[in-house]
């Protein structure tokens, strides 16, 4: 008899605060003290800390989903996007969490098709511009023993090595995200709970969020935004927006869970992208984000700052 095994992460996602930026590395572990009573200093050294590498990864931290909720209140304003955008998986009594697994709520198997995430994007590409400044949270509950990563990649350096023709073409252009180009939203979504959502707009060229950049002359305050390969470029151009994401996907970093693990990760400056592990043993949930209250009624947890 087959040996089954969990990947349990749960997914928060909050909206940044202002600090000033500095020259970083793609990714720390963090010592943060322990998360469940942690206070307002210790919550500015992480928001610091993920504005400065892009990705903080936060060891020994058996978070409930409950807490797991609290701490992401601490980090920012909770968003909770519609039921239908969620799988039909809602998380029972927790709307803030937002399950990507491969385990319905009530424990059984979903089947080896099903997956959720596992292309290289950024949660909020469809938020106005000025809300996307979003943090996302992955808590570890329970690892296999291999497989089952989750890959980031680092759109600020992205820029400063990106060939000077498609950096000319990526400074004059745009990118048009929709709901509706989400495939693991639309798959169960429902028309009035899309419609709760306008078509958006992003330079793919744009200066990082908080940084009080007036210009693009500092590599270091300077993003690229493409969302995913779903997205829309303006003006059109085959093949740009694949040459963009596999210029910043060539060496990303993976990173591999362990029970306890908190992974917290800016989404305007880095891309994810969930590896499977043993498919027909998964168990992986997601977490809230935050936007401000401004924005849209929505929900799949999302943290603004």
């Amino acid at each position: 008899m087959a040996t089954t095994f969990l990947l349990v992460l749960w997914r928060t996602v909050v909206v940044a605060q202002e600090c000033a930026t500095t020259k970083r590395e793609l990714g720390v572990v963090l010592d943060a003290g322990d998360l469940k009573t942690i206070e307002e200093t210790g919550v500015r050294r992480i928001v610091e800390a993920v504005k400065q590498h892009g990705v903080v990864v936060i060891e020994n931290q058996p978070l409930s989903r409950a807490e797991q909720v609290a701490l992401s209140g601490k980090l920012g304003s909770v968003v909770i996007l519609p039921p239908s955008f969620e799988g039909l998986d809602p998380e029972p009594e927790l709307p803030a969490i937002q399950r990507v697994t491969n385990y319905w709520a009530n424990g059984t198997w979903k089947g080896r098709r099903h997956s959720f995430g596992a292309y290289w994007h950024q949660d909020g590409q469809f938020w106005p511009r000025s809300h996307r400044w979003i943090f996302s949270m992955l808590a570890c509950a329970a690892a296999p023993p291999s497989g089952g990563e989750t890959g980031f990649a680092d759109l600020r350096s992205s820029y400063a090595t990106l060939d000077p023709d498609l950096k000319a073409t990526a400074a004059n252009s745009t990118i048009e995200a929709s709901v509706r180009d989400i495939a693991d939203f639309v798959r169960n979504a429902v028309p009035e709970e899309l419609d709760l959502f306008d078509d958006v707009t992003h330079p793919v060229v744009d200066t990082f969020p908080g940084s009080g950049a007036t210009a693009l002359a500092d590599a270091g305050d300077v993003i690229l935004y493409v969302g995913s390969r779903q997205m829309r470029l303006v003006p059109p151009r085959f093949g740009f927006i694949d040459q963009i994401i596999d210029h910043a996907t060539a060496a990303p970093y993976y990173h591999a869970w362990k029970p306890g693990d908190v992974v917290i990760w800016d989404n305007t400056q880095t891309l994810h992208k969930a590896h499977p592990s043993d498919s027909s043993q998964r168990k992986r949930t997601s977490l809230s984000d935050h936007p401000p209250q401004t924005t849209p009624r929505a929900g799949w947890n999302q943290m603004a700052r």
